[in-house]
């Protein structure tokens, strides 16, 4: 039986992730900040003591390292704290699995580190070029971690866009309480193809680079969509009307950087598209959740929970 250790067990992703785990008859073991959710005793993330690190990770095949500050706000007010969780963590971890002889270390990255628009979709060897600290936080530990002159641990390096589904607490819920109301929307205009992943995709990615798999891996549902479609996508999920109307984005900008949120009308109205090919092609792997399939058990999620 396969042993996993995932840290940010209590996150979005991490509740996702050790509960598909556990359905594979993985046996897991927790670490988490998170006061409901039970974990190795006396260990957590920024617990760096070597003989506590060993005790967790004996026997352990494969750590899904996916503890991170990834707020804005958080990340630009305490750079402290977001070097030592997303960067100093993830080194320290790796270098103690690397010792314990962990076979396998899968770690989150972002494909913001890329930057926060692309010309085209964005490949594993594209430039660095993170826009804010979290994104600027993640090209350090990357290029810290894939340095590591490791001696039994394979790390595979993940880059997601936006990441959604049920009990998601990114911008998607503002985006569903919209989709979910009967009023016309102005966003018709917003016809920039964006990138996503649903949370099951993600994972099923990250179990199978557990198995294996070494380098940086793009990840995406392989269905891109418009800010425009999205919503189409969520009404019908809804069973509502599309109801939108083409308002100008000059307009919509003008008000969003009013109001202190130039960096939605970026995501609404500017493209972000990520590569998977190279990830297709050197696993074999392609996303087994259709966008449709993933954008409706998320509003059945969000009306159930209302």
């Amino acid at each position: 039986m396969t042993t996993a250790l995932v840290t940010g067990a209590g996150g979005f992703i991490g509740r996702h992730l050790t509960r598909h785990l556990e359905r594979m008859g993985q046996r897991v073991r927790r670490v988490s900040s998170q006061p409901d959710v039970a974990t190795e005793a006396g260990v957590d993330l920024l617990d760096f003591d070597e003989s506590r690190l060993a005790r967790v990770l004996e026997g352990v095949d494969v750590v899904h390292f996916l503890a991170g500050i990834a707020h804005e706000v958080l990340a630009a007010r305490d750079p402290d704290g977001l070097q030592r969780v997303n960067v100093t963590a993830p080194r320290v971890w790796l270098r103690a699995a690397d010792r314990a002889g962990v076979a396998q270390f899968v770690w989150l990255s972002s494909i913001k580190v890329l930057g926060d628009r692309s010309e085209r979709p964005f490949s594993p060897e594209d430039p660095y070029r993170p826009g804010d600290p979290y994104a600027a936080s993640k090209v350090e530990a990357e290029q810290r971690l894939l340095d590591e002159p490791l001696r039994t641990t394979a790390l595979a390096v993940v880059r997601p866009p936006l990441v959604y589904g049920p009990g998601t607490r990114s911008s998607f819920a503002p985006l569903l309480r919209l989709a979910d109301s009967p009023w016309p929307l102005p966003f018709g205009a917003a016809r920039a193809p964006r990138s996503l992943v649903a949370v099951g995709n993600l994972n099923d990615l990250l179990v199978r680079l557990g198995q294996g798999g070494s380098g940086i891996f793009h990840v995406a549902d392989g269905e891109d969509l418009t800010v425009s479609g999205l919503i189409g996508e969520l009404r019908r999920a809804f069973g509502r009307p599309s109801r939108q109307v083409d308002v100008p984005p000059a307009w919509i900008r003008r008000a969003l950087v009013l109001a202190g949120q130039g960096r939605i009308a970026q995501r609404l109205f500017e493209p972000l598209q990520v590569d998977i090919e190279a990830t297709r092609q050197r696993l074999g792997w392609s996303p087994p959740v259709t966008v449709a399939e993933a954008l409706r058990e998320m509003a059945e999620w969000f009306r159930s929970s209302r």
